[in-house]
């Protein structure tokens, strides 16, 4: 595993091709450790905006603080010296209560080297628990805690062979309705191995065209309350990095 892997990446994102919709946050509470035992097997409340209206926007390095029920899918690559690697991605997020949620990843990888045949197939699976720990109107802490099992190929290079376990605290602020900041700081552990490897990350999203709305025309879904706009625009600067 490579040291000092370091990655900045500026990502403009257009929302608003199809209408993502939310519900409404007036069950929206805030979570503190006076009230830490409370929560935890609620009902998800479905919301995309905090109670202060900064919109909850999903990274591309970073696992957020909040909870939701989304289906993402990722494309990455990385050119080396010697090497290039292309990595599709789906990332399943699926909020069980208002404090707990599931996160299961499954990457597709191609891998080429100078002067070897390319190599294609299905890297390792990772299953993850999150738990919101600490919410208020501006900010939010979360715990991630999973493991990815060596699915992929030893053989052909897609997996790390062994059984790895995650552990990261994520951090959400915002700073009014159209700036918001993530990090990130964990460990990865292989349980074979025992080798760690220190994982961080920072982010800072500005938000246009973000302005909660209540209108529901041509809205199918049920739920009443705001949604994110038609033509919403967020500009997001992320960097992130590992150490051995």
């Amino acid at each position: 595993m490579k040291n000092n892997i370091k990655n900045i990446l500026i990502v403009f994102v257009l929302l608003g091709m199809v209408p993502i919709y939310a519900g409404g946050n007036d069950s929206y509470k805030d979570l503190s450790l006076e009230n830490f035992t409370e929560g935890w097997f609620d009902d998800w409340e479905h919301n995309h905006y905090s109670k202060s209206q900064a919109p909850f926007v999903h990274l591309f390095h970073l696992e957020p603080a909040f909870l939701d029920r989304d289906l993402f899918l990722d494309y990455k690559i990385n050119n080396g010296q010697e090497e290039k690697e292309i990595e599709y991605e789906f990332e399943l997020e699926w909020a069980l209560t208002s404090r707990i949620g599931l996160v299961l990843e499954g990457p597709y990888r191609i891998l080429e080297e100078q002067g070897e045949d390319r190599v294609r197939g299905f890297g390792d699976l990772g299953l993850a628990t999150r738990f919101l720990l600490l919410r208020d109107s501006d900010s939010m802490l979360s715990l991630n805690v999973g493991m990815e099992f060596p699915t992929g190929s030893k053989s052909k290079g897609l997996s790390e062979d062994e059984l790895v376990v995650n552990t990261s605290f994520s951090y959400w602020q915002s700073f009014g309705k159209k700036v918001t900041w993530n990090a990130q700081l964990g460990m990865e552990q292989g349980l074979e191995t025992e080798e760690k490897t220190i994982t961080y990350g920072t982010a800072l999203t500005y938000s246009l065209n973000s302005a909660v709305t209540h209108d529901h025309t041509g809205n199918a879904h049920n739920h009443q309350g705001v949604h994110f706009p038609q033509g919403m625009t967020n500009f997001m600067l992320e960097y992130s990095g590992r150490n051995s």
